[in-house]
């Protein structure tokens, strides 16, 4: 059986900082929920205090590095989808409309062609075209 950690008492610093996990979880949802840009950079802001935090303590920060990684990529994709939203915004707007009045699965897969030929029109890649529609 294993013995219980001891309480901290008053003063005594921590073991380890845990605000590296704290910013590691909020970079994480920065990744998945849309526009995780501010949860992203907090998660990256939270990370860099709990690592300035651990060294002037001599304690470490799990998950510090993790974050400030993970909160950069998540910044990274969500600048691209907005970029590319930017760019790409009379073709999905016309996309969208013409989901709007489809009746049919068959008019829809019209949509979504006339979609790919516009996207290819201009030299999207295939990868963005396939994230779009989901083919």
């Amino acid at each position: 059986m294993s013995q219980p950690s001891p309480n901290r008492t008053e003063g005594q610093s921590p073991t380890a900082e845990r605000g590296g996990l704290w910013g590691l979880l909020l970079s994480g949802l920065g990744l998945i929920i849309p526009l995780g840009i501010p949860m992203s950079i907090l998660g990256i802001v939270l990370a860099r205090r709990a690592h300035r935090d651990a060294r002037s303590n001599g304690t470490t920060a799990p998950g510090a590095a993790t974050s400030v990684a993970l909160g950069v990529v998540g910044i990274v994709v969500w600048s691209a989808v907005i970029v590319g939203g930017v760019m790409l915004r009379g073709e999905l707007t016309s996309w969208m409309d013409c989901l709007g009045q489809a009746n049919t699965v068959t008019v829809e897969q019209e949509c979504d062609a006339q979609l790919r030929a516009d996207l290819e029109q201009r030299d999207v890649p295939e990868i963005v075209i396939t994230g779009v529609l989901g083919d």
